[in-house]
């Protein structure tokens, strides 16, 4: 499917519905849909917004004017190479952590951190690792490791804390293969994958994505592999993670015929995660 200019090709695109709010006039992305590999490999890079959809759309996306009575706003999406540095991802985020705001602010000033941007700059240094225990929320300072999970969860906390409340915790679909995660080409290629549907977590500024899981995303080129996103509660980076992400797999798995069951597509995705991890 090719863009509604007809200009060119491109790897991905999003689709991401969008409502007005009639007491404020925001507005709030909702769940989007899996969309097919043939659409993936042909249609334009485009983030298509719509307004007060009554239904999601479903994989078999046009470029028309209209949809369910409401206008579909098409706009390309930019491909930068460049790597944002902290100082610039967090000049428009930073805040003093005062220690009598939680749990959270007090152990990042026992550490002599006493800013958001000193904060973030801590937990991505931190080895790449899953923790033993998710659910406690200092599990990151107690085992100086942690996931994009447990990693982005522990600063949203640190924000909320704070009343910043402009930090959004995102959980995204992205398509995981071998160009954005170098380490699982050979795994993929065993498999006879192009990539796999794998979530991810981070946060988002306004529009602006910010990923401090320490594994060096490109986020400029992360969006561009991004399927779906919904905002998420820290509390939701365990058991409801899972389960959406396997909702969605299994939804990938039917419409792409791919020849695996959910479960053996989770056991090659569980050792996708640990051949990044051993990188």
């Amino acid at each position: 499917m090719n863009g509604g200019n007809g200009e060119g090709k491109y790897a991905s695109y999003q689709i991401r519905t969008m409502f007005e709010s009639s007491t404020d006039n925001v507005q709030t992305p909702s769940r989007t849909c899996p969309v097919s590999e043939r659409e993936i490999n042909a249609c334009s890079s485009t983030e298509i917004r719509g307004f007060a959809l009554e239904e999601l759309p479903t994989y078999d996306i046009l470029p028309q004017i209209y949809l369910n009575s409401a206008i579909i706003l098409m706009l390309p999406i930019m491909k930068d190479h460049q790597h944002i540095s902290i100082d610039k991802r967090m000049s428009a985020t930073d805040f003093e952590i005062l220690g009598m705001n939680g749990m959270i602010s007090r152990s990042f000033i026992n550490l002599a951190i006493s800013n958001f941007a000193e904060a973030c700059k801590w937990v991505e240094k931190l080895d790449y690792r899953r923790n033993n225990n998710k659910s406690n929320e200092l599990i990151v300072f107690d085992e100086l490791c942690g996931t994009c999970s447990t990693k982005h969860a522990l600063l949203k906390r640190l924000a909320d804390e704070n009343r910043e409340s402009s930090l959004r915790l995102v959980l995204g679909i992205f398509t995981m293969n071998s160009k954005n995660t170098p380490a699982i080409k050979g795994l993929l290629s065993n498999y006879d994958l192009k990539y796999i549907p794998e979530a991810h977590n981070y946060l988002r500024n306004h529009n602006q994505i910010l990923d401090f899981t320490g594994i060096g995303v490109n986020v400029n080129e992360f969006e561009l592999d991004l399927l779906e996103e919904i905002e998420i509660t820290p509390d939701q980076i365990t058991d409801f993670k899972v389960q959406y992400h396997k909702d969605y797999l299994s939804r990938w798995i039917e419409i792409n015929k791919i020849p695996y069951t959910l479960d053996e597509l989770w056991e090659i995705r569980e050792q996708c995660i640990e051949a990044i991890a051993q990188k």
